[in-house]
């Protein structure tokens, strides 16, 4: 009875660290102009402001990935952006013109902060080696054991999202996100493939809701 309710609890310590390590990024606020009334954007020039020129790839990267996906025309900002060089406004308006670009979306982290978050436990495998004597092998079996859950630090990434309009360069969407790899603290400052994918994800799901990119029945061609 106490091992049937021991791997019960093991079980369900799996599937909560499971779930949480899926969910690391969180929005923790969203705006939206409500005079806006343009109409869903066809083409969204994505630029994301990073110290790291190799985070700044992997977040237009993926983010573009996610809005083509979604059915909606998009570039990243280094596809016709130099990193080492600014632009005048009369510069990016004629790339942007070129592009066919309606609209810009600007990533940026804004902060950093050291947590420390709880980490459920879960499953641990641990192999043991026995004799058998009638059939004179070695075999394995393996026992099951329940991890506590111990408190790790982390560092949560703030990231601001803002969308504007080409037309009359007006801000008509802003999310703030917060994200964290669940467990340890990453060597490298940030996991942008990871962070970048889910945020993707994020900003697709809310700018679809709020009406500003083509409904999922609505895909286009790139």
């Amino acid at each position: 009875m106490h091992t049937r309710v021991a791997r019960t609890a093991c079980a369900l310590a799996l599937v909560m660290a499971l779930f949480s390590a899926c969910a690391t990024t969180r929005l923790t606020a969203v705006w939206k102009d409500q005079r806006y009334a343009g109409g869903p954007f066809s083409t969204i020039a994505v630029i994301a402001l990073f110290e790291r020129l190799s985070n700044r790839q992997t977040f237009e990267t993926l983010l573009v990935e996610r809005l083509r996906a979604s059915g909606t025309g998009a570039v990243a900002g280094l596809d016709f952006m130099a990193p080492d060089q600014r632009y005048d406004y009369a510069a990016l308006e004629k790339k942007f013109s070129a592009l066919g670009v309606d609209g810009i979306l600007i990533v940026r982290l804004t902060s950093v902060e050291r947590k420390q978050v709880y980490v459920p436990g879960g499953d641990t495998v641990f192999p043991e080696t026995r004799y058998d004597k009638y059939a004179n092998y070695y075999y394995e079996t393996y026992r099951q054991a329940c991890d506590a859950g111990q408190v790790k630090e982390t560092d949560i990434f703030i990231i601001e999202s803002d969308l504007y309009a080409n037309a009359g360069d007006r801000l008509v969407w802003r999310a703030e996100t917060r994200s964290y790899e669940p467990g340890e603290r990453a060597a490298e400052p940030m996991n942008a493939p990871a962070i970048a994918s889910e945020l993707g994800a994020r900003i697709v799901q809310i700018l679809r809701e709020h009406s500003l990119i083509a409904p999922a029945s609505a895909k286009k061609s790139n």
